[in-house]
């Protein structure tokens, strides 16, 4: 005779797996979306910011932001951000961050609802 519990144990396993495979199948057609009443669309691009072309330099600032209508704001470790500079390209580098550190961008003339 088999112990009750691993039947038991077993029979949650099965119905878990079964759970799991349905909801996947679920998501993969969007039907969680389609039964709240709304379409699966892309949604909007807030902004685009792309680093100007100034040199390199190490705190970044908000200098360097191309579009000078963001704020940026900075976080933790910022004294290890740079903002590097190549011919094709102008990126951050944290290569010399330490500790934790954070970089977010915000327009202050609007507010967006994310929900």
């Amino acid at each position: 005779m088999k112990n009750p519990i691993h039947l038991t144990l077993l029979a949650l396993l099965a119905i878990a797996t079964c759970h799991g495979a349905i909801a996947q199948n679920d998501a993969g057609q969007g039907a969680g979306i389609a039964q709240m009443g709304r379409s699966p669309e892309a949604a909007a691009l807030l902004f685009r910011e792309e680093w100007n072309s100034l040199p390199l330099a190490q705190p970044i600032t908000q200098e360097h932001l191309s579009n000078q209508d963001l704020s940026l704001h900075l976080y933790g470790d910022i004294n290890g951000i740079r903002k590097s500079a190549h011919p094709t390209e102008n990126y951050t580098y944290t290569g010399e961050t330490i500790t934790n550190w954070g970089l977010t961008l915000s327009d202050p003339e609007a507010y967006w609802n994310l929900t």
